[in-house]
């Protein structure tokens, strides 16, 4: 029996250092399923918001045949083509610094955020990137509401210059109060710090509009 000792030794080291080796290798394979399964979540999770700001974008194709029947046939041409043109200028004003006022830090004592790095999406992450699609279609669909309000009221150059404003600056302010925590902690969101919650925009996008 003392003779078997030294034989058994080897054999039950060579067991352990197989089981060592099998546990590594399951823990290597699991990390790497955890790590294809987190990339699937997260281009999931980006497909979804790309539809829904799709979906949000398509609105304006219902704004523009709503407004452009409610109002005289001399007048239809002017009310669509105001439709298409808040969209695209709304679009450069938020990207320009609107983008920034929402969502960059603020400081305590101040209401909007402030981050040059987001200046004209100069250095926005790239994992953001469908975030900010997604905010600006709700911020020309904030804009857009304004044109039925106005729709034969309004001269053309005018409402560009409103939109212009409304994207750049007003909605984007009423965005960081509401949303402002949607990137990360920012003591001027007072709003949002305090739990208010917005359901898909129906405060921020139609009460800026309105």
């Amino acid at each position: 029996m003392r003779n078997a000792i030294p034989v058994l030794a080897p054999s039950l080291a060579l067991v352990f250092i197989g089981d060592a080796a099998h546990a590594q290798a399951g823990n290597a394979a699991g990390l790497a399923v955890d790590a294809r399964l987190t990339s699937l979540s997260t281009a999931l999770d980006t497909i979804w918001v790309l539809v829904a700001a799709a979906l949000v974008l398509f609105m304006q194709t219902g704004f523009m045949m709503l407004e452009a029947g409610a109002v005289r046939t001399k007048n239809a041409v002017s009310v669509a083509q105001k439709n298409l043109l808040d969209i695209a200028f709304a679009t450069i004003a938020f990207a320009g610094v609107g983008y920034m006022i929402a969502f960059g830090l603020s400081y305590p004592t101040g209401y909007f955020g402030f981050d040059a790095d987001l200046v004209f999406l100069n250095a926005i992450p790239p994992e953001t990137i469908s975030f900010f699609i997604f905010q600006v279609m709700f911020c020309g669909t904030a804009a857009t509401i304004i044109s039925g309000a106005v729709a034969e009221r309004m001269g053309l150059r005018a409402y560009i210059c409103l939109s212009i404003l409304l994207a750049g600056l007003i909605y984007p302010v009423f965005t960081h109060w509401a949303w402002g925590t949607a990137l990360g902690a920012s003591p001027g969101a007072f709003l949002a710090n305090a739990g208010f919650v917005d359901f898909a925009g129906s405060t921020v996008v139609h009460a800026t509009g309105g």
